[in-house]
């Protein structure tokens, strides 16, 4: 108000000068809010920039590190189980030519075990890690030792008392020591998740720092919330998808599948349909990855994903549980003779050969079949039955298929 009447006076007693340096500073002060508008923006972007180096320098060192155990554990895992198939194919040959190759092939998977534990020791690990590595090397050593035992007895011709000490002592040690090794790779899955927890609280402080700025800058603000939001929405999407489909096959997983079940009952229940569960085996997939590999295993899995769902329709579910083991969700289902037919449409499928690499492979189908609500009116109940009459077709000669209640069977 001062201002405005002293500017009045100004003009009224025809002071332009005045009247100029007014302007002057009112264009001053203009362009000085307009630069420390500026100066914010530049500074909450200065801001910005330094957190999300920050975090991603240092997720990057923990996750680089997280990876590289990841990996050497799994190779631990792998060369210990190979080294228990080393150990039982000794003990079925007699070839003498054949029993040195199998030592030699041993000692091989030994000293990569040993690399990967060394390299293993020569990351940053916690108490617990330390801690089950030092119990896995106890358990190694005592291994070792018994294992040079199972040699010596062998050499003697003692080949009954070799059996004894490799089923009592040497393979319930190593099995042990596959265990640990599983408990280590269950720890470092833990670890994972406390890295995800670590990176989401570092974004909620980065987040409470842009909004204190962006109080100044309400426009920056609204847009910084905008993409932050966004990428929260799209990070939990992703972390949605891999918490409820299998990663190889890219089928719903046991979590998704119950689910489905669940939703697919009551759907039936309302509308007072009928819908079949089909819980589906592979025979011979253990064959094909001890013969050619797990990487030919995987292949297998994926194929064998891939005929399963062609040989459904569209509104049908098929998931992997675990290993080599589906189920089929089949709803609005009219007649058993419609679910048997399906069933056998998947049998043959399967049984068809897969090429990998320069190898044809075939496998099996052993396939239970639970209908609702005649064979059970909850998930649980239908799962237990479909499985109960896939493994009815294996103890039956493989290869088939069979009704919960025995009604309809083929193998």
């Amino acid at each position: 108000m001062g201002e405005r009447s002293m500017a009045e006076g100004v003009a009224h007693a025809g002071h332009a000068p005045l009247r100029q340096a007014l302007a002057r500073a009112e264009r001053f002060w203009l362009a000085l809010g307009f630069a420390v508008l500026l100066g914010l923006m530049m500074l909450q972007t200065f801001l910005s920039l330094r957190q999300i180096e920050y975090q991603r320098s240092q997720l990057k060192s923990v996750v680089e590190v997280g990876l590289r155990k990841f990996d050497l554990v799994g190779r631990m895992h792998a060369a210990g189980r190979e080294r228990i198939l080393l150990l039982q194919r000794l003990f079925m040959t007699t070839d003498p030519f054949e029993q040195e190759a199998l030592r030699e092939a041993f000692g091989r998977q030994a000293e990569l075990f040993l690399q990967a534990r060394h390299s293993l020791l020569g990351l940053p690990l916690n108490q617990a890690e330390k801690a089950l590595l030092e119990r896995q090397g106890e358990l190694s050593r005592r291994f070792h030792q018994i294992n040079l035992q199972v040699l010596d007895l062998l050499d003697q011709g003692a080949r009954d008392d070799a059996t004894r000490l490799l089923n009592e002592q040497l393979l319930p040690t190593q099995t042990a020591v596959l265990s640990t090794l599983s408990e280590l790779y269950e720890l470092q899955q833990r670890q994972a998740r406390a890295i995800w927890t670590q990176s989401d609280r570092l974004q909620q402080e980065a987040r409470r720092l842009l909004l204190a700025v962006a109080g100044l800058v309400l426009l920056i603000a609204l847009a910084v919330v905008y993409f932050v939001f966004k990428r929260v929405h799209e990070a939990s999407a992703l972390r949605e998808r891999l918490a409820t489909y299998d990663l190889l096959t890219g089928l719903p997983n046991r979590l998704l599948i119950a689910r489905l079940l669940e939703q697919a009952i009551a759907r039936a229940k309302r509308q007072g349909k009928a819908l079949a569960l089909m819980f589906v085996d592979l025979d011979g997939f253990k064959a094909v990855n001890d013969t050619h590999g797990h990487r030919a295993g995987d292949l297998l899995l994926v194929e064998v994903a891939r005929r399963m769902t062609a040989s459904v329709r569209a509104s049908d579910t098929v998931g992997r549980l675990a290993g080599d083991e589906f189920v089929i969700l089949l709803e609005d289902v009219q007649s058993p003779q419609e679910v048997i037919a399906v069933a056998e449409k998947i049998r043959q499928a399967i049984t068809q050969p897969v090429q990998i690499d320069d190898h044809s492979v075939r496998v099996a189908a052993s396939i239970g079949i639970a209908l609702f609500p005649e064979h059970g009116k909850t998930a649980e109940e239908l799962l237990h039955k479909a499985d109960s009459a896939m493994y009815a077709v294996k103890e039956a000669g493989r290869d088939g298929y069979r009704l919960a209640d025995g009604s309809i069977t083929a193998t």
